[in-house]
C-alpha cells in the first residue's frame, strides 16, 4: 500500500476513533505496499480496532458459543467498519470488507496467494514472443534478485508462479490496445 493511502486510512481511524492504540499496540500488519504511482485493489490491513463486542477470543468465540452473524457475515451488534470509514475516506480509497481473524493473523504472513495484473499499451510489440517468455517464470522459483532483502523477517525468496496470460482489455485509446498480464 503506497505510503499516501496507508496514511489516509491512519487519519480515518483517528477520525472515527477506532483506534485503541499506536501501530505496534494495535498489532498492525499490512499485506506489501505498492510502488510509487502503481495502484493496489484488494490490499489487505490486519489491526486491533475499537469494538462493541466484549470477551471475543482468538477463534471468534463468544463466552463458549461463535459470536452470531448479520445476514452480510458480520458479526451481530458490531461498529459497521466499513460504512464508517468510507464516510471519511477520499472517495479514490474504499474499504470493501473486514473479518474478525486470530490474533497471530499477519496481512503480510498468513498470506496464501497474489494475483498481479499489469497493463500496458500494445503498440509494436510482439504478444505471443512475451507470453512464451513470460509461461517460463510459471513454477516455483527463487525471486531474491528481483527484490529488496528483508532477512530479519523472509525467509525464503522461491515464490510459485501459477499463471502468465497476456489478454486484450476492453480499452482502446486513439486507435491503441490496452493489455493485461495476469499472473
Amino acid at each position: 500500500m503506497e505510503a499516501k493511502r496507508e496514511s489516509e486510512i491512519f487519519k480515518a481511524l483517528e477520525t472515527t476513533r477506532l483506534l485503541i492504540g499506536d501501530k505496534k499496540e494495535i498489532q498492525y500488519s499490512r499485506c506489501g505496499r505498492t510502488d510509487k504511482g502503481v495502484s493496489a485493489f484488494g490490499q489487505v490491513i490486519a489491526l486491533y480496532l475499537r469494538s462493541k463486542l466484549k470477551d471475543i477470543d482468538a477463534h471468534n468465540k463468544h463466552s463458549g458459543e461463535t459470536v452470531p452473524e448479520e445476514q452480510d457475515g458480520q458479526p451481530e451488534g458490531e461498529i459497521d467498519y466499513v460504512r464508517v470509514l468510507n464516510g471519511v475516506l477520499p472517495k479514490d480509497i474504499r474499504i470493501v470488507g473486514w473479518c474478525p481473524v486470530s490474533s497471530d493473523f499477519s496481512a503480510r504472513f498468513s498470506c496464501l496467494s497474489r494475483e498481479y495484473k499489469y497493463f500496458f499499451w500494445g503498440d509494436n510489440l510482439n504478444l505471443s514472443v512475451m507470453e512464451t517468455a513470460g509461461k517460463k517464470l510459471i513454477g516455483e522459483h527463487d525471486f531474491r534478485n528481483f527484490c529488496k532483502m528483508d532477512a530479519l523477517n523472509v525467509h525464503t525468496y522461491r515464490r510459485n508462479v501459477m499463471s502468465f496470460k497476456i489478454s486484450p482489455c476492453d480499452m482502446r485509446f486513439e486507435g491503441h490496445q490496452l493489455y493485461a498480464i495476469k499472473n
